[in-house]
């Protein structure tokens, strides 16, 4: 191999160890009626987004967290329809409720009742975050038979931080997903 071509190899790997992973960004699911109100003019939802999230960073204690929960679908839905600033507004001012406690997927997998194999497949939920990260109202999107109960329990017991617009908790929807694969 020319060393040139050593010399790249060890520039791109150096800067794949220094830049270290990126955490993906949070584009929830504005769901298809708010995607269909976007589509004319995906810079006037955002425009109305950054109203609602002005309005919400102004207001000191009758803050309304409906708000920021509305902004942040405005934002996602002007996003998917290409929107680039919207999409900025994601990556720089919303945080997702996180898990602070070890990943679903690595916990020990329930075995469904009378089988001897551990359950597999992938599991979502949806729960109300309060301010404080506590998951509250959740309910089951995609169910994993056998072990629904066991993991609305990991969820409800779990340390979550709340979600975050301009670094204050509010409260909001979100998804909750794991993938369980056999060991």
């Amino acid at each position: 191999m020319p060393p040139s071509r050593i010399a790249w190899g060890w520039i791109a790997l150096l800067f794949l160890a220094c830049a270290g992973p990126q955490l993906p960004a949070w584009r929830p699911d504005p769901g298809e009626e708010l995607r269909k109100t976007c589509a004319p003019s995906p810079s006037r939802c955002r425009t109305q987004a950054e109203s609602l999230a002005t309005r919400w960073n102004e207001a000191d204690k009758d803050r309304n967290d409906d708000d920021a929960f509305q902004a942040l679908q405005l934002f996602a839905a002007a996003c998917q329809l290409g929107d680039r600033p919207a999409c900025d507004a994601l990556e720089s001012r919303f945080v997702p409720p996180r898990n602070w406690g070890q990943k679903f997927e690595a916990l020990p997998v329930p075995r469904s009742q009378g089988s001897p194999a551990p359950i597999a497949g992938h599991w979502a939920a949806t729960c109300l975050f309060l301010r404080s990260g506590t998951p509250s109202a959740c309910r089951v999107d995609q169910s994993l038979p056998g072990a629904d109960d066991v993991l609305l329990e990991r969820v409800r017991t779990g340390s979550w931080s709340p979600a975050m617009l301009d670094g204050r908790a509010f409260r909001c929807w979100n998804r909750i997903e794991a993938t369980f694969r056999p060991q």
